[in-house]
């Protein structure tokens, strides 16, 4: 939907940006999450006590951590994205489950959490959401009227049809 939004729709609004910065900035809490999970996965020890702090930090936040930039949230994030293990782990992104915008995300953390950070199209159309209702966007083609509409399922399992009425 997002995708129609902004090709054949008037794109964002100001109020759809908003949403989207915390959602962004929940991506990179999620991404950094999950590359750590690959830590254990491939039984990968880090002795350095900065990095271990905050490695436990990241493990620990939560959905509402994201709301605010803390002195300690950003260096955090941007020193594991910047550890070496980190990305070796995510070199085997294939391996774990970590989003495809991982690196556009967590290679601009200082934009994502600047209190003036207002996401650009490609932010918003790279960031990832969870489907829990069914939504629908109404547009047209010349003379023919489409209704999109995505639906979600349990268990992460998604739809999407098209309707093309004529």
């Amino acid at each position: 939907i997002k995708q129609a939004s902004l090709i054949h729709g008037s794109g964002f609004t100001n109020e759809e940006r908003t949403f989207y910065i915390q959602k962004i900035r929940l991506n990179c809490i999620e991404f950094s999450q999950e590359l750590l999970k690959g830590l254990e996965q491939f039984n990968i020890k880090i002795e350095d006590k900065q990095t271990q702090e905050y490695i436990n930090f990241i493990d620990n936040l939560t959905d509402e951590d994201a709301k605010s930039t803390t002195n300690i949230l950003i260096p955090a994030l941007k020193h594991i994205w910047e550890h070496e293990e980190i990305k070796n782990i995510f070199k085997r992104k294939n391996e774990i489950r970590v989003g495809d915008s991982a690196e556009y995300f967590l290679s601009q953390i200082d934009r994502v959490f600047d209190d003036e950070f207002i996401p650009t199209n490609e932010d918003i159309l790279r960031s990832r959401t969870e489907t829990t209702t069914v939504s629908e966007f109404n547009f047209s083609i010349g003379s023919s009227f489409v209704r999109y509409e995505k639906m979600s399922y349990d268990y992460n399992f998604f739809f999407f049809s098209i309707i093309i009425e004529f």
